[in-house]
């Protein structure tokens, strides 16, 4: 905003207040789909022709290994309560966010897909740790 930074990428939550107060231009999302939030504002693919392109900002709770079945449930159940209640989905909304809500194993298989995923992006790149 100071004008020290030609280009970035970041989540919308923490940018969105900026946008629509226009200190900030943002130029497309990084989802497959546009927000709701900012619904004129185009996808990467379809601003610069990348079809598929996908780079969200994901946030989520995990356990230590070895956690009982019984708690991972219990907790899952408390959590998705507290995302699906209309009071937090409105200020995820208002913020830009999108919160899921889904099951344990959905979000394990989420995660080793992203994990599969950025390996590819890593690797393809070249990219290697000095």
């Amino acid at each position: 905003m100071a004008g020290n930074v030609d280009v970035m990428f970041d989540n919308l939550p923490s940018c969105i207040n900026y946008i629509r107060a226009g200190r900030l231009k943002a130029l497309a999302v990084t989802s497959l789909k546009r927000s709701p939030a900012l619904p004129d504002l185009p996808t990467v693919a379809e601003a610069a022709n990348l079809p598929g392109y996908e780079a969200t900002a994901w946030f989520g709770i995990v356990g230590p290994a070895g956690m009982s079945p019984e708690i991972i449930a219990k907790e899952n159940a408390v959590l998705v309560k507290a995302i699906n209640s209309p009071t937090v989905r409105e200020r995820y909304a208002a913020m830009g966010a999108e919160p899921v809500g889904n099951t344990p194993t959905q979000f394990s298989a989420y995660i080793k897909n992203e994990i599969t995923k950025w390996s590819k992006v890593v690797k393809d790149s070249g990219a290697q740790v000095d």
